[in-house]
């Protein structure tokens, strides 16, 4: 039995990232289904999956699928990908192979959460970095250096000045 589950399971090859609607990854997965499982594996996906998965498609989404490349280096979305592992879990895999799917997603979680982490612990710092200038511009302000603050002069009171000067006016 063919093994739906890519070695890079999780990442995209191609580096290119575009954002996927689950109607284009429908796409993904019916060709790669079609393409790439006998008729009898085919068959053992509910009918009903796969006309749910024709009739939601996106039909402008032009999927290229390269027969010459095994399944594992073909560079599919991550929503199709995620598809195909529900379907391999639910109707090809054993009970050791859902165990160890299991773990693999339970990795894939943990690792997603830390990134997560990361990511707001950045934004936390960069946060604070702006504030923190903002102190060390405050700090300048009371070490005796101030920034000075200059006034545009209103318009009537130049026309004021210049009568005065004409005048000869203090």
């Amino acid at each position: 039995m063919l093994s739906l589950v890519p070695e890079n399971f999780g990442t995209r090859k191609g580096g290119k990232h575009m954002i996927t609607t689950y109607e284009m990854a429908y796409v993904e997965v019916l060709a790669i289904l079609k393409n790439y499982l006998k008729e009898e594996e085919f068959n053992k996906i509910p009918k009903e999956k796969i006309d749910f998965f024709e009739k939601h498609k996106d039909r402008n989404y032009i999927f290229n699928l390269n027969n010459e490349l095994p399944i594992e280096k073909q560079s599919i979305s991550e929503k199709a990908n995620a598809i195909l592992v529900i379907l391999y879990r639910d109707y090809f895999a054993n009970e050791f192979q859902k165990l160890l799917l299991k773990q693999v997603i339970e990795k894939n979680d943990e690792i997603t959460q830390k990134k997560i982490e990361k990511n707001s612990i950045k934004d936390i710092e960069s946060y604070n970095t702006i504030f923190k200038n903002k102190k060390n511009i405050d700090n300048i302000e009371n070490k005796g250096h101030y920034l000075i603050k200059i006034e545009k002069e209103k318009w009537y009171k130049k026309i004021i000045n210049n009568i005065k000067k004409f005048l000869n006016i203090n």
